[in-house]
């Protein structure tokens, strides 16, 4: 398995927030967990601070598949 992210930075319960960084400039499916208490529509993430589209729902995972830059940084 390879490794493509640092761990999440996060703050949570305090902050509902984590952001990861790609460690990687290979192309590749991120896969994030869409957390179940989260209701549907209301989960974001962005690339580069940039919001990408998010296809699932409550306890799914959501992937993105595309060509990642080191150091880019994905904030959920």
């Amino acid at each position: 398995m390879r490794r493509h992210e640092t761990p999440p930075c996060t703050r949570f319960p305090d902050d509902g927030k984590t952001r990861l960084t790609i460690e990687s400039d290979q192309q590749f499916a991120l896969k994030l967990r869409y957390p179940g208490w989260v209701r549907r529509g209301a989960m974001q993430v962005k690339v580069n601070g940039t919001a990408v589209t998010v296809d699932g729902g409550p306890g799914a995972y959501v992937s993105w598949w595309r060509a990642w830059l080191r150091r880019q940084p994905i904030w959920r």
